[in-house]
């Protein structure tokens, strides 16, 4: 929820920031002061695959999210480089 939080907080900002965001949950590896793992690469990928000013979800994440705290627009099913086969998303109004 508080990533999701961050997110649309960031997504309304009245700066003219075209960001790309893309979140996705799981579990991490912790390597000194970094993470790693197919969590990161996959929130990487989703980020990749949103346009400027633009908030992506996966479907694991939208599947989690409070109900009724989040809205999200219609699923849209995408191939991310590098992961086998088509991933869900959902963008975050």
């Amino acid at each position: 929820g508080s990533g999701l939080r961050a997110a649309a907080a960031i997504h309304r900002s009245p700066d003219d920031l075209e960001l790309r965001i893309g979140i996705h949950t799981g579990d991490l590896v912790a390597s000194g002061d970094d993470v790693l793992g197919a969590t990161v690469a996959k929130a990487a990928r989703i980020t990749a695959a949103a346009v400027g000013g633009q908030v992506l979800v996966s479907s694991t994440t939208a599947g989690l999210a409070a109900p009724g705290e989040f809205e999200f627009g219609p699923p849209v099913t995408l191939e991310l480089k590098g992961l086998a086969g088509t991933h869900v998303v959902h963008p975050l109004n």
